[in-house]
């Protein structure tokens, strides 16, 4: 495990960097979802990630997960966090992996907000990126910044506030350009511009990402295998072993 510092803008990106054995690996890149951060350790309040990354590492993939502006170990504050600038967060993350010399292929995961952002990264880099991996991935944001609620707290769309307070688990801060810019994000318009292997995954107890809007995306994706798993809702699929061994398994597939 290398700890590591991406610069992107004024923003200092914190990430960890688990190399796999051998003088060329593939890696895939690990976004977090819209709170947290990129799983530290077993102990973290995101161990998830943590989990999965060792997973891949004795699978024969290097990773890289990082938290995004405003998150965790990385620089900026919350409220100022737009889906817009963790797509600028991840284009630089990919940009310096794309020039590791040890790195062969480029995949990758996202989980939720996470996931929205890795699916348009891939649509603006369909010629970089091997293989995308979407768990949960959030794409009803959109929709809930038209209708001004988000995770259960209402607001005026047209008139947000300067910042509102919502919780998964613990407390974090939501900011008005956010709830703007959320609105007009064209989600759908720019993933389907992605040509790979796509493997999607949601669990059927999650209340927090519609199944439709999953659906949404195996239907726009050409080459797009949708694992649906039981007793598994939003904020467990990442942990879960399961999602762990279809991701790998995806990965295996691709050689």
């Amino acid at each position: 495990m290398e700890e590591m510092i991406i610069k992107r803008d004024n923003l200092q990106l914190y990430g960890i960097l688990e190399r796999a054995e051998g003088e060329k690996t593939p890696l895939v890149i690990m976004t977090h979802g819209i709170m947290g951060d990129c799983g530290y350790d077993e102990n973290s309040f995101f161990n998830g990630f943590y989990f999965m990354a060792q997973k891949f590492k004795a699978a024969g993939y290097s990773s890289l997960r990082f938290d995004f502006n405003g998150n965790g170990k990385s620089e900026g504050d919350h409220e100022d966090m737009t889906v817009l600038s963790e797509i600028l967060d991840e284009i630089k993350v990919l940009q310096y992996v794309r020039d590791l010399d040890f790195v062969s292929d480029i995949y990758l995961m996202g989980y939720s907000q996470g996931g929205v952002v890795a699916s348009m990264v891939a649509g603006y880099f369909s010629d970089t990126v091997k293989g995308l991996m979407l768990l949960a991935p959030a794409a009803v944001l959109r929709e809930n910044c038209e209708k001004g609620n988000m995770i259960g707290v209402p607001y005026d769309p047209m008139s947000p506030p300067r910042v509102i307070t919502l919780n998964l688990g613990k407390d974090f801060r939501i900011g008005e350009a956010y709830m703007r810019t959320g609105r007009t994000l064209p989600i759908y318009e720019t993933a389907v511009q992605y040509t790979g292997p796509v493997c999607l995954v949601r669990g059927d107890d999650d209340v927090i990402v519609p199944l439709y809007s999953c659906e949404k995306y195996a239907e726009i994706y050409k080459n797009c295998t949708f694992h649906k798993l039981p007793a598994c809702d939003h904020m467990t699929i990442c942990p879960d072993e399961r999602t762990q061994d279809l991701l790998v398994d995806f990965l295996k597939s691709l050689g």
